[in-house]
């Protein structure tokens, strides 16, 4: 899995940190769906958005999505939210807490859709109230997971039913 963070207008890729190690912008995250990855509409144009408002980006990228090369034995998995707990971590860890205090020193935002909005929910739910987030928007889940699974399960040759759900 990567975050790639958007380019901004002065060719700056990674968070730019002020004298105070604080980072200039709120940084959103954003979290896409099953296509796991930042080449698709939806999230280029909240990508693009957000970027003119103001918010430095960073799209997570989910193992073997985007041309990302999988270099360990473990895909992309709807059961897990591991790789969201990890990205998490490491944005918060390297740019939004403050090591003396504890506290953040920037908002940090979330944006989950349709796939991603489910295990970013998921990530919630077991994160609590140690999230470190300041706001999430969670767009186009589909909350009946059970009739979707059955959905899923039946159509496409079976290729979800292994590729979603094997941990």
């Amino acid at each position: 899995m990567a975050i790639d963070w958007s380019v901004d207008r002065d060719g700056t890729a990674f968070p730019v940190l002020n004298n105070n190690g604080c980072p200039k912008k709120t940084i959103l995250l954003i979290i896409p769906g099953l296509s796991g990855g930042n080449n698709n509409f939806y999230t280029l144009s909240v990508l693009r958005k957000a970027q003119k408002q103001g918010y430095k980006c960073g799209t997570l990228i989910m193992r073997g999505c985007s041309e990302l090369p999988l270099l360990m034995p473990k895909f992309y998995c709807i059961g897990s939210v591991t790789d969201i707990d990890e990205a998490v971590k490491f944005v918060h860890e390297k740019y939004i807490k403050d090591d003396r205090t504890g506290k953040n020193k920037q908002k940090f935002l979330a944006y989950g859709v349709s796939l991603g909005a489910m295990l970013f929910f998921s990530y919630l739910i077991r994160a609590g109230k140690k999230a470190a987030f300041d706001g999430v928007v969670m767009y186009g889940a589909r909350w009946h997971s059970i009739e979707n699974r059955d959905f899923f399960r039946k159509n496409f040759y079976g290729f979800y039913n292994y590729g979603l759900t094997q941990a």
